[in-house]
């Protein structure tokens, strides 16, 4: 099935690209093509695009294998993001600890203490009034889970999930699928692992 939409989309990108190219434009002012010489531009098309893809795309087992290695790609730079992020995020958990009397941000209630600016005592300001932060712009999403709840115990992992976090040490650590922890040996110092049923 995903060989076929993706045959699908290559297919309807050729078309709109065809239809929309400023050749094509002035081919349509001129005259319109018959349905006979559309289908030879398209099969011209689709030869090209076999010859940059290096497979035939009627190959139902060589489409496969390029779509796995897509998902495969994608997954690999979820678990590198993953540990870009858990990095921006403990030096930001760090610099508000200095400025809020060696205090770590609560964090009980999201990620309000991170996202706005605060008094040394972790209180919201308003805007215009001195403070501290924000330490980050948005609250943070866990490309695994899609998710950016905060938990504080172990029981609450699962997919609804995004970080278990401890207020009074600044531990955070991402919430993960035990599969896909296996699968980019993503370590237990920065990832909480659930057992996946898919």
């Amino acid at each position: 099935m995903k060989q076929i939409m993706v045959i699908g989309a290559v297919v309807l990108v050729l078309c709109l690209s065809a239809s929309t190219s400023p050749d094509a434009v002035q081919a349509n002012q001129a005259a319109k093509p018959t349905p006979s010489q559309r289908l030879i531009s398209l099969e011209r098309k689709m030869a090209n695009l076999e010859k940059l893809v290096g497979v035939p795309l009627d190959d139902e087992r060589a489409i496969a294998k390029i779509v796995q290695e897509r998902e495969e790609a994608m997954a690999t730079v979820q678990a590198s993001s993953l540990i870009a992020m858990l990095q921006t995020i403990r030096s930001q958990l760090e610099l508000y600890q200095v400025q809020h009397n060696g205090n770590y941000p609560d964090l009980t209630y999201g990620w309000i203490q991170l996202i706005s600016k605060t008094d040394e005592h972790g209180r919201t300001v308003p805007l215009g009034m001195r403070g501290f932060g924000p330490y980050l712009q948005l609250p943070p999403v866990n490309p695994f889970t899609n998710n950016s709840n905060i938990i504080n115990t172990v029981k609450d992992a699962g997919p609804e999930s995004g970080w278990i976090y401890n207020p009074s040490n600044g531990l955070i650590k991402a919430v993960v699928p035990a599969s896909e922890a296996r699968k980019f040996d993503l370590n237990g110092s920065d990832v909480l692992t659930y057992v996946d049923t898919n």
